[in-house]
């Protein structure tokens, strides 16, 4: 075994996948939302079927078609969002008004540490949702 031929990456988002997973079994939640520029945090969400509508957020026009073929992904087109503080407040309105979620219901919000950015998504979040 060759562990340099490992995508850490590729690693992380697996087990950022499954941890989601685990915590939707665990939790009442509603859905899962995030951002995302190219797609790929869509990929790896979809792959570990949550039994939860996962909302994602892109600026991407290609990448949101591209999205509407994965499993479990309703995209959203979004420009306005520059940080994880937008992208929460966007997330808290948008599934109160798809209906997934009302006041109080918890969801779960995959941020970034560096938004905007390919392959940053590494922070997990239960929110609970704040009436609009």
């Amino acid at each position: 075994w060759d562990g340099a031929r490992i995508n850490p990456e590729t690693e992380m988002h697996a087990a950022i996948g499954h941890a989601v997973l685990q915590l939707w079994k665990d939790m009442d939640v509603k859905g899962i939302a995030t951002f995302t520029t190219s797609g790929g945090t869509a990929i790896y969400l979809s792959k570990s079927r949550p039994f939860s509508p996962i909302m994602v957020f892109t600026p991407n026009l290609e990448a949101l078609r591209r999205m509407k073929l994965f499993w479990g992904v309703l995209p959203v087109l979004d420009t306005t969002i520059h940080n994880n503080y937008d992208l929460v407040h966007r997330v808290n309105r948008r599934v109160q008004e798809m209906g997934f979620a009302k006041p109080l219901d918890n969801i779960i919000v995959i941020q970034s540490s560096g938004i905007g950015k390919v392959g940053k998504n590494n922070i997990i979040e239960i929110r609970k949702i704040e009436a609009v």
